[in-house]
């Protein structure tokens, strides 16, 4: 009995330890979504994109089962990332641009969409249409550890990819003719500065036999509501103006679950049978504003004393995912070798709930990833190819949005050696290649681009505008662009192992 009550001492002193992470990153609001370790997969894995078949740290994300197989050790490397990642946008038709008479038109439609709904901008006023790069180097910290609870059975696994230009960036960014009012650019919906941001997970891994194990990790994430209270003494801006920002940040968990059966090794050397299944929670950054407008001696509705605006953002949306994959010695099919081995999997994605940067449902399509590739193994020593082809949930955007997301096809190449009994250092490196794209309008597209420039008159003259004539819009995608690019993933790790 006392030596049952001393294990269950320890384990709960263990994961009072590991409690104090999350406390640590909750305190700290810096953590957020994980589309960097979705895109670049698991950096510390000799199976970078078919993530989860090693007990590396990063199984506390992609597969914390496979930690119960884990000894203690710490990782700690770096991950640089450069993105060539190019849009061309088709000329426009001059007849549709919105010309300066917008200002003086009166519909001929009552319920046309002008100086109301849309009002748009005078195409000569706005900026030129270009491709938002606002993350094209990125360099990433890699730490992680595994702590082993309690001998085979429990095993705790962090790890996280700390970014070192800056912890958070919130870009809000629109795909439709909204962009006009702003910096009229698109972006790569999962590229560019998607990829901002820390990523953290704890994981537990729990072995239920000898072959069989369970896991759950928890993604950590950040919710911010920010508020402002604006007082203008005039209503045309020339008076005093004073601003009181207000900003609160909560942190959130997103959880996810595993199931692994993997065959018990004879030696460290002997590629084994492994078979995991992970599913993971839907996940994002979310900010929620609201400004309070006061205007000095401003005739309010009856009951209010402000004009309200509110709006709501999401970042780094991830949806819904399970994620799957095996490993098989090639000696199990019948060859001598008992050091190389197989592996495939792949990722199954809810991208029809995906929602962007302005919190709009994007109706885009759930789609499913595969992977696979080859390792070999020896004495500590790895190398493994890994291939995978990432699908676009994007539909053709022949209509009024304007997502930019080409299909990926991507390479990684990984090798672990041993420097000294205890340590080791890894090295990897991927090249994302996003297959070229062309996205053209078409006004017979169920949500067409609009008319913004609907058949007007002058509201002095009362006679036609001509150019107001046919279709007139501003939306940035108009007629059609074709995006491509590729992306380069570089990372070097030392791991250093308790014994």
């Amino acid at each position: 009995m006392s030596t049952l009550f001393k294990a269950l001492a320890l384990i709960g002193a263990y994961l009072l330890k590991g409690m104090s992470i999350f406390v640590f990153c909750a305190i700290y609001k810096t953590s957020s979504a994980t589309p960097m370790m979705e895109q670049t997969g698991a950096i510390d894995s000799p199976t970078s994109f078919t993530a989860g078949l090693s007990s590396s740290p990063s199984s506390s994300y992609f597969n914390p089962a496979a930690l119960s197989f884990a000894e203690n050790h710490l990782n700690f490397g770096v991950v640089a990332l450069h993105q060539s990642l190019d849009l061309s946008y088709y000329d426009r038709p001059s007849s549709a641009d919105v010309s300066p008479e917008i200002y003086s038109a009166m519909p001929i439609n009552s319920n046309a969409n002008i100086a109301g709904s849309t009002a748009p901008l005078p195409t000569a006023e706005l900026k030129p249409r270009s491709l938002a790069q606002e993350a094209k180097q990125q360099l990433f910290i890699n730490a992680g550890m595994t702590k082993v609870l309690w001998p085979k059975r429990l095993i705790l696994g962090f790890t996280a990819l700390i970014p070192t230009h800056r912890f958070e960036l919130q870009s809000p960014s629109f795909v439709d003719e909204r962009a006009q009012y702003y910096d009229n650019q698109l972006k790569f919906e999962r590229w560019g500065d998607a990829l901002e941001g820390l990523s953290t997970t704890v994981g537990l891994g729990v072995r239920l036999a000898e072959t069989l194990s369970i896991g759950m990790g928890v993604t950590l994430l950040n919710r911010a509501i920010a508020s402002s209270q604006v007082f203008l003494s005039d209503a045309s801006y020339e008076g005093l103006s004073v601003i009181s920002p207000k900003v609160e940040v909560y942190s959130s968990l997103s959880p996810n679950f595993s199931l692994m059966w993997t065959q018990t090794k004879s030696s460290q050397d002997e590629a084994s049978p492994a078979l995991f299944l992970s599913v993971f929670a839907s996940e994002s950054v979310e900010v929620e504003g609201k400004s309070l407008v006061k205007i000095w001696n401003y005739p309010y509705p009856e009951g209010e004393s402000s004009i309200v605006q509110r709006f709501t953002q999401t970042y780094r949306t991830l949806p819904m995912r399970i994620r799957w994959g095996a490993e098989l010695p090639l000696s199990s099919l019948g060859l001598s070798t008992h050091t190389w081995s197989i592996f495939t999997g792949g990722v199954w994605a809810r991208w029809s709930q995906y929602r962007d940067r302005v919190a709009e449902l994007a109706k885009w399509s759930d789609q499913v990833e595969v992977s696979g590739g080859v390792k070999w193994r020896l004495n500590h020593q790895q190398v493994a190819i890994d291939c995978r082809w990432r699908p676009s949930p994007v539909p053709e955007q022949n209509g009024r949005s304007s997502y930019v997301d080409p299909h990926q096809l991507a390479l990684a190449l990984h090798t672990t050696v041993p420097i000294l009994k205890r340590l080791h250092i890894g090295f990897s490196f991927q090249g994302h290649y996003l297959v070229p794209r062309i996205d053209l309008k078409d006004q017979r597209a169920l949500s067409p681009v609009i008319d913004e420039f609907s058949a007007s008159v002058d509201n002095v003259s009362n006679q036609i505008i001509e150019s107001s004539v046919g279709l007139q819009t501003n939306n940035p995608g108009y007629p059609g662009y074709k995006s491509w690019g590729w992306v380069w993933v570089g990372g070097i790790n030392f791991v250093w192992y308790d014994q």
